[in-house]
């Protein structure tokens, strides 16, 4: 639960809204469909990164202009690593936000991580 507790704790309200509503209604429902398009980036071993760029708003509406809160421009750029298991599970490993850590060596430590716990979850798994 390392990445929900991460949202609890270091996303405000409107960055989790974004972050809720892109994982119930995009990524929960197209799952791995969406590796290599705009949502979602192929990084090897079963390893993949979810990016949420838009409000839940626009995400909600599926229409998707501009990331604006009551009228004001505010950026979402949060990052989640995640893996599937099957059809219908989805590893939520780490995550970070980009908009507040733009550096390459964040993202390397946020990739490793992951890859951490996947490789720790496949050992349990057997």
């Amino acid at each position: 639960m390392p990445v929900m507790r991460w949202m609890e704790k270091e996303l405000d309200e409107f960055q989790r809204a974004a972050a809720d509503a892109a994982i119930t209604r995009i990524l929960t429902k197209e799952g791995i469909n969406l590796a290599g398009t705009q949502w979602m980036k192929p990084l090897g071993n079963g390893l993949y990164e979810f990016r949420v760029r838009h409000t839940s708003e626009e995400i909600n509406s599926l229409n998707m202009p501009s990331t604006k809160a009551n009228g004001v421009h505010r950026a979402i750029l949060l990052r989640f690593f995640l893996s599937f298991h099957g059809k219908r599970i989805i590893l939520l490993l780490s995550a970070y936000d980009k908009g507040k850590a733009s550096s390459k060596h964040r993202q390397q430590s946020e990739i490793e991580i992951a890859r951490k716990r996947l490789k720790a979850w496949r050992r349990m798994e057997k």
